[in-house]
């Protein structure tokens, strides 16, 4: 089949079979956030505590993400590499990081959610108030604290993305 299709397709072809480890962790990974947000937003609505909580979550993963891809994308272009190269760096850098670019952030936003409800309810066992707690997750949240932290995750993305020297950002960021 030589000479039928572009030598790009063969080239995307190769390029996909030597990362696809990598490819699939990223888009397994993006999928299940995506997909869980959506969910508790159709489940909750988006103004809702349980809505802010998934929305702020996805919000500060993504925003880690991209500086992970910005700061490896930089540095792979700051050592000569091709295009090709410099994504297939990129797609396993995001990979390899995976832990640490997803960290706590679902933890934390469901240690403050049940957190606020407590302190909302008073209460000291969540187990005998579960239909309230159900409640509580489709009020209305105002969602200020929980959005500035993804606001500044976004912050970080943008400094790291304006850096003069980014192997010296991404040292500091570890």
């Amino acid at each position: 089949m030589d000479g039928l299709w572009p030598k790009w397709i063969q080239d995307a072809g190769e390029w996909i079979s030597e990362n696809k480890d990598a490819i699939v962790a990223v888009v397994v990974t993006a999928a299940v956030v995506v997909g869980a947000t959506e969910l508790t937003v159709a489940t909750f609505g988006a103004a809702s505590v349980a809505g802010v909580a998934a929305i702020s979550a996805t919000a500060t993963i993504a925003a880690k993400a991209t500086e992970v891809a910005v700061l490896q994308g930089r540095q792979s272009e700051n050592d000569g590499k091709s295009g090709g190269q410099i994504a297939g760096d990129i797609v396993n850098s995001v990979a390899n990081n995976g832990g640490r670019i997803i960290e706590y952030t679902p933890l934390i936003k469901v240690g403050t959610t049940v957190g606020m409800f407590g302190m909302k309810n008073s209460i000291v066992s969540v187990g005998g108030h579960y239909a309230g707690f159900v409640d509580f997750l489709g009020s209305k949240s105002i969602g200020v604290v929980v959005y500035s932290f993804a606001a500044l995750n976004w912050y970080n993305t943008l400094v790291s993305i304006f850096s003069d020297d980014s192997a010296e950002r991404a040292k500091n960021r570890k």
